[in-house]
């Protein structure tokens, strides 16, 4: 289905950098189409012309990708068997992504996409970035040393910078995610945070985030679980690669929610037990948790790498060695710098 709705684009939008053969666009266009049945004509509008910008035009690519992402996930919840709501409201002002219920259950989403423009610039401006997979209590003294030590060595050849960590980001999106989900807190609520990673190590820093040393589902979190305790899971998925418009190569795996890459993991600050609904959830939302949970119990713990690596590891034994595409362009650090 090509632009059947005559949606006006800006000349200078990235989606105009796709060809009209694109399986991406074509699949863009008819996602944006079908979707456009399922909400109301003013949803619609904030859609396409203040999320996405399609006539207007992008202020901010990486804020496109996030409005790729929402879409991609809201597009494939309202084609589901059940009750579709599009930025539901109960009280207050603010208000989560989408609910749907099904089953007596209520999967309430937030949906959130890193922005990585600060890497990218720094990319441009610098030698070289050094980076942790995780925050470590030893990294405030020998990291600064090892930081002060490589910027000795390159001086020469231009700055060696420090790149932000994750977590902060991660932080931030369950800090907000929790506020939204504040006035969802019924017995039958299931609030889930999606966060739509780049790549495999994407993937792994983020997961490293969540279990690693002070890792925010650990009894050792550097912030209080009580800013993120009415988040109850959160999801880890490779959307945001499957939608990065700065690459044409793009396939229209993204806008296939159910067949992305996807484990999740419950806050251990949760209160609530929701055995059924998280059976549910599974079909809803098909994921590798079956397989990546047995696989995180096998390894040897003792050893570091293993545990700083293990959801990377788990996607090159599992998924990309024997054949399976959906983490297109495994090892090619393509993106955050």
């Amino acid at each position: 289905m090509r632009n059947s709705a005559n949606l006006k684009m800006n000349n200078n939008h990235s989606l105009n950098k796709f060809s009209e053969n694109s399986l991406y666009l074509e699949k863009f266009y008819s996602t944006l189409n079908l979707f456009k049945q399922k909400i109301s004509e003013k949803h619609y509008k904030a859609l396409t012309n203040d999320k996405i910008r399609l006539a207007k035009g992008e202020k901010d690519i990486n804020q496109t990708i996030q409005a790729l992402c929402e879409l991609s996930v809201c597009a494939y919840f309202s084609e589901q068997n059940g009750k579709f709501e599009y930025e539901p409201k109960r009280r207050g002002k603010k208000n989560p992504e989408l609910s749907f219920c099904y089953e007596n259950y209520s999967y309430n989403i937030e949906v959130k996409c890193p922005d990585y423009s600060i890497q990218e610039k720094k990319a441009k401006e610098s030698y070289l970035q050094l980076k942790t997979t995780a925050r470590f209590p030893w990294y405030p003294t020998e990291g600064r040393e090892i930081l002060k030590s490589l910027q000795d060595l390159f001086k020469n050849l231009g700055k060696v910078v420090e790149e932000s960590k994750t977590d902060d980001k991660l932080f931030d999106y369950l800090k907000s995610a929790s506020e939204k989900f504040q006035n969802f807190n019924l017995d039958n609520d299931i609030n889930i945070l999606i966060i739509c990673c780049e790549d495999e190590d994407d993937l792994n820093e983020f997961y490293n985030n969540l279990f690693c040393s002070t890792g925010f589902f650990t009894p050792f979190s550097y912030r209080e679980p009580k800013y993120f305790e009415n988040v109850d899971l959160v999801f880890l998925t490779n959307l945001r690669g499957l939608h990065n418009i700065n690459y044409l190569h793009l396939t229209d795996l993204g806008w296939n929610f159910g067949k992305v890459f996807k484990v999740f993991f419950k806050n251990p600050s949760c209160k609530k037990y929701n055995g059924i609904g998280l059976e549910n959830l599974m079909k809803l939302m098909p994921n590798y948790n079956h397989q990546f949970i047995p696989f995180r119990s096998k390894r040897d713990n003792t050893e570091v790498t293993n545990e700083i690596f293990k959801l990377k590891a788990f996607i090159l034994e599992e998924i990309v060695e024997k054949g399976n595409r959906i983490i297109p362009n495994y090892g090619l650090r393509r993106y955050i710098a």
